[in-house]
Parts: structure tokens; C-alpha cells; sequence
């Protein structure tokens, strides 16, 4: 049937019957019948059509919930996996079916999740569904909008509700910039290389696949042969593309691994990830993951799936320590590791929504969240093990600002995630870095003083110098009065002092206070209140106050040489030095 059809009679009919249960009595598969409709539904689809497949998948969950007789089910069975891949698929010739079918799937698993364990029919799983091309049906419908306007918001609707993380912005951005930019750069690159450079018009002839296979695994040996195949890849059409997915990820991401491989290939293989990313991104992201995870044992990589990638994101940060190290694999990972953190969040919910017995919906938030701050933390620790690392400086300039992206990105999606971090602290090595490289930083203002008040003196250190960073980068009269209303604390610390550990930690806050003293002359006066309390009537500690006061006031004197605030700064540490000396 077609909107086209002057009838569609047969399909009403038993949409009828469907809906009014009358199918209980009929010596029918239901579903044979059904799925050869849907073989024969041609362009533009009938609006009758998407509602028949209602109609049995609510047919289906009421006749596989209790209440119902066997005889029921024998006449109502979903469709098998094998029957829905090998018609909905990427390169059959029936697509009307293909998106049908996938139509039907994504009812199903919808109605099924919000029957609520009524039922028991099962849903189909993450794994099956990631061999469905998704994101290519979805596309094709939205490009045929008018052949299929009964049915394309209703599939968009269920793929946006069941799979968010199939679109998030930085992915869709990605992905656009590839389809775009990625093709035009590239070849102009190329062209000013010593490579030889083969058009696309003139290489009309796909590659086999072991040759594709073979010439990519030796792109460290033979950079100039890997890059004219990369070419040739990437000059075909997606459709022909998809079959080289596993001959592409299997041969190059070793190669990358290893490093020293031509910049060239490196941005040709993102450029295709990317491409392939938005046809068949599940089962990409799987295929990644497993040959990211190479240094596992095989046993263990066959493991990862999708079902239990979702269920736990952290365990993407098992996989090799090379992955790190290598700006275009990080970025692969870190694209990986969102897709996981956005699917498991919503996995998790819907689970909750549908009443799982799992957790209370606050504990599930709570659980979420800290599963969130544990991928921003594991980020952190990395880039600490990076700097450590002897990697050369360019490249650890691009790891470093990727890292910081994602940092910037995940608290911009959820500002409460920046509180938790913080409150949870990390290294002030890294402070400078997050300040100037992430965006978002500036929203930690709003709850400095929560943080200020937290009984541990780590922590209060710990906003302090948070204050003085940002307070250079923004030094705006919301950071002022954070800036006082850190001194204050730190006043009452210093003399409420109930054991020798706060004396130290209280002098390692003194150079946080002396920059902010830079940052707003106004507050010396109140500055010198602290460091006399700190410094106290023992020798060594005043010593050591005098010493940070001293040290910071030449350092931020040879700092600011040549700015135009030099003389207020100059002239606000001699005050304060001469205020202590006076007071002391």
C-alpha cells in the first residue's frame, strides 16, 4: 500500500481486528501476514501503515502479559532478529521495508519498556539494534520527506527518546565539519605534497577488501600508498564505504598506536571515522572500542558490547594507554566515552521511569552524576600522567586543549557536575590549565563560598587558590566580594586553629592571598589582618609569611614589567609589605 492507493482496505481491516482484540478467534499469523505487507508498502507510505504496526505491537505486549491464553500467542509473534536484519539493511534495494521495520523495532522496545514488566515479551537488544543503520535510515526518510511524512516523526521521535546519545551536539557538529570542511582541506593539503594525488573521477574502481586491508596496515611503512587509499575511500559514496568499516578501524588504529605515522593519514582516518560515524555510529563506536582496547586479552575485548559499555562508561577508560597519547585516537575515545555517558544516562532514567526495581529516582541522579565526575576526574589523572610523559610539545598541545573540551562541554551540560568536581578537589597543578583552557570555569564563583565553608582545611586551601585564578582571569565585582569573603574565612581559620597540620596548610593559602591583593589593591589592608594571625608569635612561621609576601611581590613585579597596571600593583605589595613589617 501507498498513500497513492485509492484502497487500503485490507489494512484497516485488520488494524480492526487488532485493536479490538477480535484476533483471538482467527486462524492467522498475524505476523507472517503482517511483514508481507509491509514488502509490498511502496513510496510515499500510507498513513495506515505506521498505525498497523501499532496496532500489533500493542497487540503483541498485551498478548505476552498475564490474563491472556497461550492460543493467543501463537497467532501473535514478533518478528524474528533474523527477518529484521536481513531486510533492514543499508544496501538492500527495498527501503520502504528497511525503515519499516526499523519502524517497528523501535515500537517495540518502546512499548515494552513502558509496559512496565507487564509483559513478558522481550525487547530487542542494544547489540542487535547497533547492526541496524539508524542514523542512514533516518536520514534517507528525512531526505524523502514527503514519501514519508506519516512516518518520519514518529521513528525520529523514538530514535531521539531510546538513543540520545546518537545525538549530541559535539558529535552532530563533528560530523557536519567532516561532511563539509573535512574533503576540501585535505585535498589542498595534498596537492602542495609530494604524494602522488589520484581524483576521484579518475578512480571509479572500488578496492578489494584485503587490498584495502593490506595497504592501510603498512601506512607506517608506505605513508604515500596508505594516503591515495584513504582517498580513494573517501571519495566514494557511504553506501560502498560501509563495507570497509572493519578493514579501515582494524588497520589504522594499530598504526596509530604505534605513532610516528603521517599527519596526513591521521586527519584522512578521522575524516572517514566521522563520515562513517554519522551512517552507522553504534556499531563504529564498537568496533573502535575493541581495537582501542588491543593491550586487553581477547577473551576479555570480545566482551564489550554495547549493553555493557552503556551500563558501565567508565570501562572505556581500560583501554590502551597509547590511546592518550595520540590526539586523533583521544579524540575517537573521548567521542566513545560521550556517547556512553549520554546513553547510560538515559538508560539508567528510563529504567527508573519504567519503575526497574534499581534505585530511588534521587539516588539514581546521585548515582549518575558521580558517574560523571569519575569520567572528568579519570581525565584529569590522565593529563597528570601525560605531562609527566615525554611527548612532544605540539602534541601535547592538541591532547591538552581535546581534554579541556571535554571538560568544558560535560559542564555545560550539567553545571552541578562543576560543583561536585571541585568539591571533590584535584590537583591545583591543574588549576592554571582548567582556568585558562576551560570555558566554564567562571561558574564556580557561584559556589566558592559553599566550598569556603567546608570543615576540611584541604578544601578551604583548595578554594582559595581557585579564587585567585579566577579572579585573575575575571576580575569583576562578583569575584571581589569571593575574594573577601575568602579572606574572611581564611581570617577565622587562623584562629581557630586546632591542629599543627593547619598552620602549613594556612601559609600555602599566603600566595593565593598575595595575588589577590594584586588583583584588587583594595583588599591589602585586610590581607595584612591575615598574614598576622597566621604568622602569629613563632619566629619561623613570620619568617616564612615575610618569605611568600617577598618572593610573590618580585615575582608579580617582573611579571607585570611593561603592563599598564605595573604601578598599582608595584605600589600595592610595598604597602602591604610595609604594613606587615609595621605590624609584626
Amino acid at each position: 500500500p501507498s498513500s497513492s492507493s485509492s484502497s487500503c482496505l485490507s489494512v484497516v481491516c485488520m488494524a480492526e481486528l487488532l485493536r479490538h482484540k477480535l484476533y483471538i478467534n482467527v486462524k492467522l499469523d498475524v505476523g507472517h501476514w503482517l511483514l508481507q505487507q509491509l514488502q509490498h508498502c511502496v513510496e510515499p507510505i500510507h498513513e495506515s501503515v505506521p498505525l498497523l504496526i501499532d496496532d500489533f505491537v500493542q497487540a503483541l505486549c498485551i498478548s505476552g502479559s498475564t490474563g491472556i491464553g497461550q492460543t493467543t500467542v501463537a497467532h501473535l509473534t514478533p518478528f524474528s532478529t533474523t527477518v529484521i536484519f536481513e531486510n533492514c539493511h543499508i544496501r538492500t534495494s527495498n527501503k520502504s521495508l528497511s525503515v519499516l521495520l526499523l519502524y517497528y523495532t523501535l515500537m517495540l522496545n518502546s512499548q515494552v519498556e513502558s509496559s512496565q514488566g507487564k509483559t513478558n515479551l522481550k525487547e530487542y537488544s542494544e547489540d542487535f539494534v547497533s547492526t541496524l543503520p539508524v542514523k542512514y535510515l533516518l536520514s534517507y526518510c528525512e531526505k524523502r520527506e514527503l514519501q514519508y511524512r506519516c512516518i518520519y516523526p514518529r521513528m525520529l521521535k523514538l530514535v531521539v527518546n531510546q538513543y540520545p546519545h546518537l545525538f549530541t551536539p559535539s558529535i552532530l557538529l563533528s560530523e557536519e565539519s567532516s561532511q563539509f570542511n573535512g574533503r576540501v582541506g585535505l585535498e589542498s593539503n595534498l596537492l602542495h605534497s609530494d604524494l602522488p594525488f589520484i581524483h576521484p573521477n579518475k578512480s571509479n574502481q572500488e578496492p578489494g577488501l584485503e587490498e584495502v586491508h593490506t595497504v592501510l596496515s603498512s601506512c607506517q611503512t608506505n605513508p604515500a600508498a596508505a594516503v591515495v587509499m584513504l582517498l580513494r575511500l573517501q571519495a566514494l559514496p557511504l553506501l560502498s564505504l560501509e563495507k570497509y568499516t572493519q578493514h579501515i578501524v582494524e588497520a589504522v588504529i594499530p598504526s596509530l598506536m604505534r605513532g610516528s605515522i603521517d599527519d596526513r593519514i591521521s586527519e584522512l582516518f578521522m575524516s572517514i571515522w566521522m563520515s562513517l560515524h554519522g551512517f552507522t555510529p553504534l556499531q563504529l563506536t564498537l568496533l573502535t572500542v575493541r581495537q582501542l582496547c588491543a593491550d586487553i586479552s581477547l577473551q576479555s575485548r570480545n566482551r564489550f558490547n554495547l549493553d555493557s559499555i552503556i551500563l558501565d562508561p567508565l570501562v572505556l577508560f581500560n583501554c590502551d594507554r597509547r590511546s592518550f597519547q595520540c590526539p586523533t585516537l583521544l579524540s575517537i575515545l573521548l567521542h566513545c566515552v560521550q556517547m556512553a555517558l549520554t546513553g547510560s544516562r538515559n538508560k539508567y532514567l528510563r529504567m527508573v521511569s519504567a519503575n526497574v526495581d534499581v534505585l530511588k529516582p534521587d539516588e539514581m541522579q546521585n548515582f549518575l552524576l558521580a558517574q560523571e565526575s569519575a569520567a572528568v576526574q579519570l581525565l584529569l589523572e590522565v593529563f597528570v600522567a601525560l605531562s609527566r610523559e615525554s611527548i612532544d610539545e605540539s602534541i601535547f598541545i592538541k591532547l591538552r586543549l581535546l581534554i579541556c573540551q571535554f571538560i568544558h562541554r560535560s559542564f555545560v551540560d550539567n553545571p552541578i557536575l562543576s560543583k561536585l568536581v571541585h568539591f571533590q578537589t584535584y590537583p591545583t597543578s591543574l588549576l592554571p590549565l582548567l582556568v585558562a583552557e576551560v570555558a566554564s570555569m567562571h561558574i564556580c564563583f557561584d559556589f566558592i563560598p559553599e566550598l569556603l565553608l567546608s570543615r576540611d582545611p584541604n578544601k578551604v586551601v583548595f578554594a582559595m587558590e581557585l579564587t585567585d585564578f579566577l579572579s585573575r582571569k575575571y576580575p569583576l565585582p562578583k569575584s571581589l566580594n569571593v575574594s573577601k569573603n575568602a579572606l574572611s574565612r581564611l581570617k577565622f581559620m587562623s584562629k581557630h586553629r586546632t591542629a599543627t597540620d593547619d598552620n602549613e596548610l594556612l601559609v600555602r593559602s599566603l600566595k593565593a592571598v598575595v595575588n589577590l591583593c594584586v588583583t584588587f589593591p583594595s583588599l591589602a589592608e585586610e590581607a595584612v589582618d591575615v598574614f598576622i594571625d597566621i604568622g602569629g608569635q613563632d619566629g619561623a612561621r613570620k619568617q616564612a609569611v615575610r618569605s611568600v609576601v617577598a618572593d610573590t611581590f618580585n615575582s608579580s613585579e617582573r611579571m607585570h614589567d611593561g603592563a599598564t597596571t605595573k604601578d598599582v600593583v608595584v605600589v600595592a605589595f610595598r604597602r602591604l609589605v610595609e604594613m606587615l613589617a609595621q605590624r609584626t
